[in-house]
């Protein structure tokens, strides 16, 4: 953390996010991922770089990672991908996405396929290292395990969710704050003995 108290700027953002996802997705299997998937995915992405990097992977003040009933939601990938329901998402499916006519909604859409990945990638390699590793880790699993994985007792949502944001002095939230889930990452970080910083 800085002197001040605040996080470090974020090094990308929920576009950068979800697009990464679905840009990988692509190159794994070619037939997508479920938003609850990349919802999942996003914020163990978010999690692990809070950990081993010590600053945000986007920003979670104005994202609010939320301690829903089935775990954490990045609250805006949850909305941008709502409209497709269960089904696999893909980056031409939310670059022509079907009988939506938000324009809202469409303008988040074309931020997400101009989001340039690769470039990104390549210009943050010492920050973004981590990320194709953790990638083809979870990728592995699916929506419920991946759900399954963020109910377990001690994660964040656990600590926020089940045993009550009252004891964290959270009162009236459903936000998961970063310095949570900073701290269950760099716990399990070192346990596995993972941690960069």
């Amino acid at each position: 953390m800085s002197l001040n108290g605040q996080w470090p700027d974020p090094i990308a953002s929920e576009s950068f996010t979800l697009a990464y996802l679905l840009r990988k997705s692509k190159e794994y299997n070619d037939i997508g991922i479920t938003p609850l998937q990349a919802n999942k995915l996003a914020y163990i992405l978010h999690g692990w770089t809070l950990g081993i990097k010590d600053f945000p992977l986007f920003n979670n003040i104005t994202s609010q990672i939320q301690a829903w009933r089935y775990g954490p939601v990045v609250v805006g990938i949850y909305h941008l991908l709502k409209p497709f329901g269960s089904s696999p998402v893909t980056i031409e499916k939310i670059e022509n996405p079907p009988g939506i006519s938000d324009g809202q909604l469409l303008r988040q859409y074309r931020n997400v396929v101009s989001e340039d990945v690769a470039g990104f990638m390549e210009e943050n390699k010492e920050s973004t290292d981590h990320l194709d590793e953790l990638y083809d880790i979870y990728i592995e699993f699916d929506g419920n395990q991946l759900i399954n994985m963020t109910h377990e007792v001690g994660t964040p949502w656990y600590q926020c969710r089940a045993r009550g944001f009252e004891k964290l002095g959270l009162f009236g939230q459903k936000h998961i704050p970063d310095s949570v889930i900073r701290l269950y990452y760099r716990n399990f970080a070192k346990k596995y003995n993972l941690n960069e910083t």
